[in-house]
C-alpha cells in the first residue's frame, strides 16, 4: 500500500511520494533537505513546512532514482 505524503499549502502544486516506490536511498534529503526528510518507517517524505515554487517541480520530481516523487494529480 503505497502512503503519499505531502506539503500543506492550499495554493501551490503538491508533491507526494509514493513510498511503495522509495528504496530510502536518500538522494531527495541529501539534495534539498529543507523540502524531504525520512519519515518514521525510514522512507523518504516531504516536510509538512515544504516551501518550493511550482516551477520547481520537474527538478524536484528527477531526484529520485526510483521515480517515487510525483506531482499530487
Amino acid at each position: 500500500m503505497a502512503i503519499e505524503q505531502t506539503n500543506n499549502d492550499q495554493n501551490k502544486k503538491r508533491l507526494k511520494i509514493d513510498s511503495d516506490k522509495c528504496t530510502s536511498c536518500g538522494t531527495c534529503i541529501a539534495t534539498r533537505d529543507d523540502i524531504f526528510e525520512f519519515g518514521e518507517d525510514g522512507k523518504a517524505k516531504v516536510k509538512d513546512e515544504a516551501d518550493f515554487s511550482n516551477e520547481d517541480l520537474d527538478s524536484l520530481k528527477g531526484l529520485c532514482p526510483s521515480a517515487a516523487i510525483a506531482e499530487e494529480q
